[in-house]
């Protein structure tokens, strides 16, 4: 999801089509795309005259914890239809 997330931001940033950006775009590994959104974050702060903090609604869940609130929930889903 955030290869995606980073088509669409570098699209925007750069006034490009998302096709375009998306097919000459690198592959990234997973830090590398969490770099870049950040990046690309902070320089749309930066044109808006925004704070570089993330703000209260912001998600500052890290990959990792994704996946394992992902999993935990598969988990308790999983003991439910075993129940």
């Amino acid at each position: 999801m955030e290869e995606i997330d980073l088509i669409f931001a570098k699209g925007y940033a750069e006034k490009r089509s998302y096709v375009s950006v998306s097919t000459s775009m690198d592959k990234l590994d997973d830090e590398q795309t969490r770099n870049e959104l950040d990046r690309l974050h902070r320089e749309y702060n930066a044109r808006k005259g925004l704070p570089d903090e993330d703000g209260p609604q912001s998600d500052n869940n890290t990959l990792a914890d994704v996946e394992q609130e992902a999993n935990a929930d598969a988990k308790t889903t999983q003991n439910r239809k075993v129940q």
